[in-house]
C-alpha cells in the first residue's frame, strides 16, 4: 500500500536531512518518483528490507530469519514471514522476546491485509492466526543486548567503519565492551524519577511522560560512546574491537564521564522567566522552550553554555535587552538549514507580531549542478552545504539527481565570481572533490496555456510545441579599457549577441563602453576572453537589466543514442550549431575507444545538428590467414562486423569524469 512510502523512507533516511518542513517533504516526493523510475519498486523493496532494523541487534531479513527463528528468509512459514513483517513498526521496543503479546496482534494484522490484498488465501492463514510465536531462545548474553539497542547501533557503526559492510556476515570478529546492563538499568530508573520529580515540580505533570524512541539517541563524538537511558545521558566509555585470533582482556571497568539531563538541568539550568521563556520563529515557526529543550533532548550543547566556570554566579538575569547588551538564545534546532538569516524571534504569547521588514532574500542569478566525484561523498557533500550557508546566506541548494553523476544539488549563486567562490570553499575546507556542471541562468518561459514558469535547470526546459514565449535576463556592463583594444572588445560583445548603449573617453586613451548583454552569453568564458583579448587591462562592472525575449533551445548531447542530461545547456539558435559541433568535438577526445563505434551527437528537439565518431578498437582477424581463397578473409571480416553491430546495440559508454570537465572550456 501507499505506492511510493518506502521510497519516500530510503530517500528521507539516505538522501535528504530530517528537517520538517513543506519543501523537504516535496522534495521527498519528487526525487521518489525518479528513483522509483530508475530502479523499479521491487529493487527499492530489496534494499529497504535488506538493511532496516528488526531489533535484538539485528539488519536485515535474513539475518533477523535466522536469528529469531533459525532458517534463511527463503525458509520461513507464512507466520514467520507475517512475524518477520511486522517487526518493523517498533524494533526497539517490541520483539519476539519483548511485548510479545503486541506483536502476535501485529502479526495477525499483516496476515488478514495479505488475504485482504490477494497475496494469500484465507484458508492459508488460518493455522497461524492466534497462535503463539515460536522463536529460538538464547543465551543472557547475547538476549540482554535488546536493553541496549542504542549501543549495538554504535558497534555496529564501528565495525563498517573499520571493515566495509559487505564483510560483516563474515567478518568472524569479537566485539569487547565495558557495557554494563545492570549499570543501564539503574541510569533509566534513575532519569524516570528525576524527569517525574522535575516534571511535577515546573508544572509539567504528575507523572513522567513515556520516553521516546527519538529522545533515544546516541551523542556524536569522536571515540565510540554509550548513551545510556533516554533523556537523560550517562555516557559510558569505551568500545573496543579486535579480532577473534588477536582479542586479549582489555575491556577494563566502565567509566563515567559525566550526568546530564534531569538532574544537571536543575542544578545547571534554573527556571527563571528570562530563561524559560517561549519563543517562536518567522519564518520557520514553532514554539520551544529552553527548558523543555534541556529536558527533551540530550542537553549537552545547553548545558556547555549554561556551565558555572563559564559564566559567573552574578551573571544578570534581565527580562530585556538594552543597546550595548549582549544576550544568548538557546533553541532546539536540530538542522542548520532550520536556521535563516533575516528570522525574526518574539514571544510565542505574541501573535500579532510580524516580521520586520526591511529584510529581503537575495536572488539568485547563476545556477549549476554540482555532484562529488565518488558517491560515497553524498552525505559529506550535503553537510558541508548546510554548514556553509549559515555564514553565507546567498546561497541556495536542493537535491538534483543525473544519470550521469548520480545524486548531487543544485546550487544557486549570485554571480560567476561567487560561484568560484563556493566551489573553491567546498573542496578546500571541506576536503571534496566535485563536478560542477556548466552555470545556467534564471529563464522565464511563458507556456501557450498563459502559464508563466521559471527555469534554472536545463533538465527542466518544456518541449518546444509547449513554449508561447522565452525570455532571458539581460545585464548593463560597463567595460573600461584602453583605446587600442576597443576593437576586439566590441567584436566580442557583438559576438555574444550584445547591444551598445553608450560609448564614452575617460582620458585621451582610456574608453568606457556600455553594452546590454544576455547574462547567458556572459556565465560561458565571456570575462576570460574579454581579458585575454585586452592583454588583462578590460574591467567588468554590470547591473541587473530587465528580461528580453530570445530565440532560445536546449542543446542535448547523445553519445551512443542516449541523452547525457547533465551535458545539457539552453543556448540561442544561432550559435547552438558551433556550440553542438564544439562539444561533440570536445566529447570525442575524452571518451575512450570502445569494441564498439560510438557516436556522439548534438540535437536540438529531434533534429542532430552535429556528429561526431569514436572509432571503434579492431582486433586484426586475418593475422593468421597466410595465402590461401580470399573468400576465408572475407568471412572473418563478416563474422569480425556482425560482432561489432551487436555490442553497438547493447553496449553501454561510460562518461569520463574529465569530460565534463573539459565542456565548462567549450567556449575558450
Amino acid at each position: 500500500q501507499g505506492a511510493s512510502t518506502i521510497t519516500q523512507q530510503v530517500i528521507k533516511n539516505t538522501l535528504l536531512s530530517q528537517a520538517r518542513s513543506v519543501e523537504r517533504k516535496s522534495q521527498e516526493i519528487m526525487l521518489a518518483g525518479r528513483v522509483e523510475a530508475t530502479l523499479g519498486k521491487r529493487r527499492i523493496f530489496e534494499i529497504y528490507v535488506n538493511q532496516i532494523y528488526f531489533g535484538e541487534g539485528r539488519y536485515g531479513v535474513e539475518e533477523a530469519a535466522r536469528w529469531y527463528f533459525g532458517k534463511s528468509a527463503a525458509a520461513v512459514d507464512l507466520g514467520e514471514a507475517a512475524v518477520l513483517a511486522a517487526l518493523p513498526r517498533a524494533p526497539g521496543v517490541v520483539t519476539c522476546y519483548r511485548r510479545v503479546a503486541e506483536l502476535e496482534a501485529r502479526r495477525d494484522y499483516v496476515l488478514r491485509q495479505m488475504v485482504e490484498h490477494g497475496f494469500a488465501e484465507a484458508e492459508a492463514i488460518e493455522p497461524f492466526l492466534g497462535k503463539p510465536i515460536e522463536a529460538l531462545s538464547h543465551d543472557a548474553s547475547s538476549a540482554g543486548l535488546g536493553e541496549a539497542d542504542e549501543f549495538v547501533d554504535l558497534a555496529r557503526a564501528e565495525l563498517i567503519r573499520r571493515y566495509g559492510e559487505d564483510a560483516l556476515p563474515t567478518l568472524g570478529a569479537t566485539v569487547h565492551t565495558t557495557v554494563d546492563l545492570n549499570l543501564q538499568r539503574v541510569a533509566r530508573a534513575a532519569g524516570e524519577r528525576q524527569l517525574e520529580a522535575l516534571e511535577a515540580r515546573h508544572g509539567y505533570g504528575e507523572h513522567a511522560r513515556p520516553l521516546s524512541e527519538r529522545a533515544r539517541k546516541r551523542l556524536e563524538a569522536r571515540a565510540p560512546e554509550l548513551v545510556a537511558g533516554g533523556r537523560t545521558s550517562v555516557i559510558i566509555d569505551r568500545l573496543e574491537i579486535e579480532d577473534e585470533a588477536e582479542h586479549g582482556d582489555q575491556s577494563g571497568p566502565a567509566r563515567l564521564h559525566g550526568h546530564v539531563g534531569a538532574a544537571a538541568v536543575e542544578v545547571e539550568l534554573p527556571a527563571t522567566i528570562p530563561r524559560d521563556l517561549l519563543v517562536r520563529r518567522f519564518p520557520v515557526g514553532g514554539a520551544v522552550s529552553v527548558q523543555v529543550v534541556a529536558v527533551e533532548s540530550a542537553g549537552t550543547p545547553a548545558l556547555a553554555v549554561l556551565e558555572p566556570k563559564t559564566y559567573p554566579d552574578n551573571w544578570p538575569k534581565l527580562a530585556k535587552l538594552e543597546a550595548g547588551e549582549v544576550g544568548f538564545l538557546i533553541c532546539n534546532v536540530k538542522e542548520v538549514v532550520d536556521s535563516k538569516v533575516g528570522d525574526t524571534i518574539v514571544l510565542a504569547t505574541d501573535r500579532e507580531s510580524t516580521a520586520l521588514p526591511g529584510f529581503k532574500e537575495v536572488q539568485q542569478m547563476v545556477f549549476a549542478g554540482v555532484f562529488p566525484t565518488d558517491s560515497a561523498d553524498y552525505a559529506d557533500l550535503r553537510d558541508a552545504l548546510g554548514k556553509l550557508t549559515l555564514n553565507d546566506a546567498s546561497v541556495t541548494w536542493e537535491p538534483e539527481t543525473s544519470d550521469a553523476l548520480g545524486f548531487g544539488f543544485r546550487l544557486g549563486f549570485l554571480g560567476l565570481l561567487h560561484m568560484e567562490i563556493i566551489q573553491e570553499r567546498l573542496e578546500r575546507e571541506y576536503d571534496l572533490d566535485l563536478i560542477t556542471t556548466a552555470p545556467s541562468v534564471k529563464f522565464r518561459v511563458t507556456h501557450k496555456s498563459g502559464e508563466v514558469e521559471i527555469i534554472d535547470n536545463p533538465a527542466r526546459f518544456p518541449e518546444a510545441g509547449d513554449i508561447e514565449v522565452i525570455e532571458e535576463p539581460m545585464i548593463i556592463g560597463r567595460i573600461q579599457l584602453p583605446e587600442e583594444h576597443l576593437g576586439p572588445v566590441m567584436k566580442l560583445c557583438q559576438d555574444r549577441r550584445g547591444i551598445q548603449q553608450d560609448l564614452s573617453y575617460l582620458t585621451t586613451s582610456r574608453v568606457q563602453v556600455t553594452y546590454e548583454l544576455p547574462l547567458a552569453e556572459v556565465v560561458f568564458g565571456f570575462y576570460d576572453q574579454l581579458k585575454s583579448i585586452s592583454r588583462g587591462y578590460a574591467s567588468l562592472d554590470y547591473d541587473q537589466g530587465e528580461y528580453r525575449r530570445a530565440d532560445l533551445v536546449r542543446l542535448d548531447l547523445l553519445v551512443n543514442g542516449e541523452k547525457v542530461d547533465a551535458l545539457s545547456l539552453i543556448t540561442h539558435r544561432d550559435s547552438s550549431f558551433n556550440r553542438g559541433r564544439d562539444l561533440c568535438v570536445k566529447m570525442k577526445e575524452e571518451i575512450p575507444r570502445q569494441q564498439f563505434e560510438v557516436a556522439i551527437q548534438a540535437a536540438v528537439g529531434t533534429r542532430i545538428i552535429a556528429r561526431t565518431t569514436v572509432k571503434a578498437l579492431r582486433k586484426n582477424v586475418l593475422a593468421k590467414c597466410y595465402g590461401g581463397d580470399a573468400s576465408r578473409k572475407r568471412k572473418l571480416l563478416e563474422k569480425q562486423k556482425k560482432g561489432k553491430k551487436r555490442l553497438k546495440a547493447v553496449g553501454n559508454v561510460e562518461i569520463p569524469q574529465g569530460a565534463f570537465h573539459a565542456i565548462l572550456k567549450i567556449e575558450q
